[in-house]
């Protein structure tokens, strides 16, 4: 998931005992220079109102404010520090963006390459699909064809993906799609005789300097890595999910699931931008303007957030690793604070009284309504009711219906009121809805459905502040 935020950084020097294997790392000194006194003054209100997170801000080149606030791991109450490790969500799509302009560089592929060029037996749908399609998700593939932490193979991804039917045709529509970037990190691997692990670390990490990004390579340490929590409920690391041997499995390789610290990522967005060390600089230029961006990754429970803006100098790095208290909300309190460009984009809080409009009398407008209400108002008993009959079953959607109702109420307590300000029908089975929350933070809802009654919804994809 890509949303709109900021900045990263973080506190406290915890001597932790580390086993011998594990790679030792000095922990640096926090960081609050004059001009950071002011953001570390909101951090601080925030992290009281249970905010726990690392920021690192810096400008025309002097770090302002590098600290942690809050707790990284609250069964052995360890404390956020420049050093924890934490997840960088759908920033590894950067990754592999960039793997993929490399090897274009090189000669090893062309962007105009089709699917045949890499796999055998692509059907007559996908033949058109370029790497350039899958770069910029106008592919066609849906989201996902299968949850994360999936146990499935690299000839299995991509088995299932050729299987997928398209949104639409190649080039004819936008849908961002993990499964894209899942069968980039399969070129990557197809094309270099390297694991995906291995080849962003030996041609991104290492010349970008960063030591402490990754998987199984760097070999953290567990007790440097960040828990998420959600519902006060402390939820297990990317090391201590299903994995395979040499990396993330398949439906999340590629596309996420890597770990890293604000220091890696602040180097290796200033080698992206700032250097040739990673692209040639007319590739770089072209791929990744000069012109302010926010790059942000999340699973709604850890957020991650890269925001540049060249002409004032800013660079702001965040991550956060509690649910109901995201990066994105402290992001927009700190940018009054050292940002020159208008808060009047796609992160911007929405105005609480903007008004609200009716969504269409269409199979896919019904459908987003009654799952709207459901969201906002209906019981655990109700909730179940909703998610058994108008939720179209899913294969690969294993857990039980407590569990969905749970996650779905402290959702809920989240977002508090949802109310939709715009759609846009995307397709006869697709519609985007524009929201805004109780705390006044933009959501965009993807909703596609079935293309026959019951129309039921078959995915809803969620991008809260951006």
């Amino acid at each position: 998931m890509r949303t709109n935020i900021t900045t990263a950084v973080i506190v406290a020097s915890l001597a932790l005992a580390r086993p011998a294997a594990a790679q030792q790392v000095a922990v640096g000194p926090d960081v609050v220079a004059p001009d950071g006194r002011a953001a570390d003054s909101v951090l601080a209100a925030a992290a009281r109102n249970g905010f726990s997170g690392v920021v690192y801000i810096r400008r025309n080149g002097s770090v302002l404010l590098r600290r942690g606030y809050g707790l990284a791991n609250r069964a052995k109450a360890i404390t956020f520090a420049p050093s924890t490790v934490v997840q960088i969500g759908s920033n590894t799509k950067d990754f592999t963006k960039v793997a993929v302009l490399q090897l274009a560089a090189a000669g090893t592929l062309k962007l105009t390459d089709s699917l045949g060029a890499f796999f055998a037996n692509v059907p007559s749908d996908k033949r058109g699909i370029t790497v350039q399609h899958l770069l910029q998700h106008t592919a066609g593939f849906p989201i996902g064809v299968g949850p994360d932490y999936e146990p499935i193979t690299r000839a299995q991804l991509i088995e299932r993906a050729l299987g997928t039917p398209l949104k639409f045709a190649p080039g004819h529509g936008e849908q961002y799609s993990n499964t894209g970037y899942s069968l980039l990190a399969a070129i990557i691997e197809s094309r270099t005789g390297q694991s995906y692990d291995e080849y962003v670390q030996s041609h991104l990490f290492v010349p970008a300097g960063m030591r402490r990004t990754g998987l199984l390579l760097p070999n953290f340490a567990a007790d440097d890595l960040a828990h998420g929590v959600e519902g006060g409920e402390e939820q297990p690391t990317m090391l201590e999910r299903p994995h395979a041997a040499d990396g993330s499995h398949w439906n999340l390789r590629g596309n996420g699931g890597l770990l890293s610290t604000v220091d890696d990522m602040a180097a290796f967005y200033d080698a992206l931008f700032e250097t040739d060390k990673l692209l040639p600089r007319d590739v770089r230029a072209q791929a990744f303007p000069d012109e302010p961006i926010v790059l942000a990754g999340s699973d709604m429970i850890d957020f991650f957030l890269y925001n540049r803006e060249p002409q004032s100098g800013l660079v702001m790095v965040m991550a956060s690793n509690v649910a109901e208290q995201p990066a994105p909300r402290v992001h927009r309190a700190l940018l009054p604070l050292y940002s020159s460009v208008p808060m009047d984009g796609p992160g911007a809080r929405m105005a609480p009284d903007a008004p609200a409009v009716a969504l269409p009398d269409t199979p896919t407008g019904r459908a987003a309504g009654e799952w709207l209400r459901a969201m906002m108002h209906a019981d655990s008993a109700s909730m179940a009711t909703f998610l058994t009959e108008r939720m179209a079953p899913n294969e690969n959607e294993k857990r039980p219906v407590a569990e969905r109702v749970s996650q779905a109420l402290s959702r809920r307590g989240r977002l508090r009121d949802l109310v939709p300000v715009a759609f846009e029908a995307k397709s006869a089975t697709v519609l985007e809805v524009r929201c805004r929350t109780g705390d006044g933070d933009p959501a965009t809802l993807t909703f596609e459905v079935e293309a026959a009654a019951p129309w039921r919804i078959v995915s809803v994809r969620m991008i809260v502040g951006g």
